[in-house]
This record gives structure tokens, C-alpha cells and sequence, in this order.
């Protein structure tokens, strides 16, 4: 008793528990953070840190490699603009649908096209302005 008041005095831990902490730790860290440590090449590095690393690695090359009006020729906004089209210069007048009906089409076709153009308009402006930049750079 008058043992585990001592170690309870200066503040030691019983041999006991510091090896059931130390193996509870182990457990939940497992050996994988170890070798990762010990590793000399970068094939024993952990398989989802590499995935990851590709991944960005993969999502910064395709931000680059997309033009800058991009998501104008996804299908969504042709199709808007496709609506928006046959709306104005068929629907509207030829009494096929009600004069609300043509232009609550046209609202939300509009809607949906203009935000994504307006995002591809700023876009490439400023795509063009760092190109001007980086030649005004390069000349200087």
C-alpha cells in the first residue's frame, strides 16, 4: 500500500498499466504508421496516402486541361439553350401551349443557362488576362 502511495506521490505510473496503455495505443495505431515511418522507398508507403496523392494529382491535371468555356458544352445547358430556341421561335405565339406556360420555360431555361455563362465568360477572361500578363512578363 504504502508502495502505490509513493508512486501515486511522484506521479509514476504501475508497470501494469503503462504496458496496457502502451498496448491499446499499438492497437489503434496499428503497424502501418511504423513502416511508414521506416520506410526507405515510397512502395511501403501506405496505399491510401498514394491514392490520394494521385487523385489530387490527377484533379489538378484535369482543372488545367478543361477549356474555359467547358461546362457550356455539357449537355445540360445545350439542352437549356436547345428549350430556350424552340421556345421563342416555335411555342411562343403558336398557341400550342398557354403564353404562361412559354414563359415560365423560358424563365427557368434561362436561369440555368445564364449563371453557367456568365461562370465560363470570367473564366476565360481571366485565363486571357494571365496569358496578356505572363507575355507582357516575358517580354520584360
Amino acid at each position: 500500500m504504502r508502495r502505490a502511495l509513493e508512486r501515486s506521490a511522484s506521479h509514476e505510473p504501475e508497470a501494469g498499466v503503462h504496458r496496457e496503455g502502451e498496448r491499446a495505443r499499438n492497437q489503434c495505431l496499428g503497424a502501418v504508421p511504423r513502416v511508414c515511418h521506416l520506410a526507405a522507398d515510397r512502395s511501403q508507403v501506405d496505399p491510401p496516402t498514394r491514392r490520394l496523392r494521385r487523385r489530387e494529382a490527377d484533379a489538378a491535371r484535369h482543372q488545367t486541361a478543361t477549356s474555359w468555356a467547358g461546362h457550356l458544352c455539357h449537355p445540360l445547358p445545350l439542352a437549356a439553350v436547345l428549350v430556350l430556341a424552340v421556345n421563342d421561335h416555335v411555342l411562343k405565339g403558336s398557341g400550342l401551349l398557354p403564353d404562361m406556360v412559354t414563359g415560365k420555360l423560358s424563365d427557368v431555361a434561362g436561369l440555368f443557362f445564364f449563371p453557367i455563362f456568365c461562370a465560363a465568360t470570367v473564366r476565360g477572361l481571366r485565363r486571357l488576362a494571365g496569358e496578356i500578363r505572363s507575355r507582357v512578363v516575358d517580354r520584360g
